[in-house]
């Protein structure tokens, strides 16, 4: 059975891209200070290479028009309380983000 953060993953994606993202935000929150910016950098980085991959994705028509959209929602809220919580440890540290 698979587990929670890979269900509804596309069959043969990579595993290093299964669950990427959330599992570096699983990370970030047990993480100390130091390996806590680290990770969010991680993060935003595998974000940004997932929303070329679902560009790439709609562009060859394996996602139509309203998956598209759906899924561009999600990684933009994602993407907000991404940068929401690497402002805040900055913030927090006296260093800008």
């Amino acid at each position: 059975m698979a587990r929670p953060e890979e269900r509804n993953v596309p069959e043969g994606t990579p595993p290093h891209h299964r669950a990427a993202p959330q599992e570096l935000l699983f990370r970030a929150r047990k993480a100390t200070r130091t390996t806590r910016r680290q990770c969010l950098q991680e993060a935003d980085a595998r974000l940004d290479e997932l929303r070329l991959y679902l560009r790439l994705a709609h562009h060859w028509h394996w996602l139509n028009d309203g998956q598209y959209e759906h899924v561009g929602r999600q990684v933009a809220e994602l993407g907000r309380l991404l940068g929401g919580w690497t402002k805040y440890e900055a913030e927090k540290r006296g260093t800008p983000g």
